[in-house]
């Protein structure tokens, strides 16, 4: 019954959300405050038809945002058709890169001063909580492929590269769970910044020489052979399993080779076809122990550590969603009034 419950819930808030998808557009709410407010209603606090925990659940719960997260980063990939080399994407490369290295350390302070948290649990708490949700961001993103506005166009780049930029972290946090004594120097070495360099750099090629060899087959095939039509949604789909499969295989970060591919998939379509559209369906502590402690949370991460981070995590993110729900659409449309104005 619970499995047969969750269909029926599932299917049912898919087609609420279809059909009431432009009313939101002009409400003063976002998506993801309807969602949070349809969990709270079916979970245990009202009428308990969904009932979700960490320890029993944590493996469907991993699946089920992974796969969200990718197809929003690749659909944001697919909104930016800027080219690569374009003096608009200096401004999301300073909001991804250096404001995720100054953000994170500040929030990790923070959480060992105030919170009384040890280096790894803050550190971990900072990593979680600095990126900008894709998916919380959507209200302020590009609204599509010939949006220039570079508001919409850093923040939407921004959500796009900083979860890769994060990860670094999250596995630097969660070694330090594994072994305090390790030591924020020790865990921080030659051998960590060489894995970060490759899984930032090898993810963005991955993604990028997949897009773009998918992309470029699809249309020899329909261009000098009329095949491979249609089922464009099935290439997507393909491509953001390839990136991430390959990524996560080369030891890579599979979030940033998605988000790669997407941006690849649509400066290929662009060169390809112009103005039409593509298809949106959619050192003491070894590097190796790191990935391997991400990888396998129940084998290597020190529970008893991150569960506590759980309430201040979740307390935070409904916040985000709630301040961000009430205010993006308002603050946005009073920015394109301001726009309107000084034209």
């Amino acid at each position: 019954m619970h499995e047969t419950a969750s269909f029926l819930i599932a299917g049912g808030i898919f087609v609420v959300m279809g059909i009431a998808s432009s009313m939101f557009e002009r409400l003063p709410c976002s998506t993801a405050m309807f969602y949070l407010a349809a969990g709270f209603v079916l979970g245990p606090a009202g009428v308990g038809l969904l009932a979700l925990s960490l320890p029993h659940d944590a493996a469907l719960l991993r699946i089920l945002t992974q796969i969200a997260l990718l197809v929003s980063l690749f659909a944001i990939g697919l909104r930016l058709r800027v080219p690569v080399l374009d003096a608009m994407w200096s401004l999301p490369l300073r909001l991804g890169f250096l404001a995720m290295i100054v953000t994170v350390p500040l929030l990790t302070l923070a959480g060992v001063g105030i919170l009384k948290l040890g280096w790894g649990p803050a550190l971990l708490l900072a990593a979680i909580l600095a990126p900008t949700d894709p998916v919380l961001a959507h209200d302020v993103q590009v609204r599509h492929s010939g949006d220039l506005d570079r508001v919409r166009f850093a923040l939407s780049g921004e959500g796009g590269l900083n979860d890769g930029v994060a990860l670094p972290f999250v596995l630097a946090g969660l070694a330090l769970c594994s072994d305090p004594q390790a030591g924020v120097e020790r865990v921080f070495s030659i051998g960590f910044l060489g894995m970060t360099i490759w899984g930032i750099g090898g993810a963005i090629a991955v993604g990028a020489l997949l897009s773009w060899t998918t992309t470029h087959a699809v249309t020899w095939l329909r261009t000098h052979h009329a095949q491979a039509l249609g089922l464009e949604g099935f290439f997507a789909l393909g491509l953001i399993a390839l990136s991430y499969g390959a990524a996560q295989l080369l030891h890579t970060f599979g979030f940033l080779a998605v988000f790669a591919a997407g941006v690849a998939m649509r400066r290929a379509e662009h060169r390809a076809s112009g103005k039409r559209s593509a298809p949106a369906a959619i050192g003491a502590v070894d590097p190796g122990d790191i990935q391997a402690t991400a990888a396998h949370p129940r084998k290597d991460g020190p529970r008893a550590d991150v569960l506590p981070l759980v309430p201040l995590a979740l307390a935070v993110v409904t916040a985000s969603v709630v301040v961000h729900g009430i205010s993006a659409t308002p603050l946005m449309n009073w920015y394109q009034r301001l726009r309107g104005v000084a034209r």
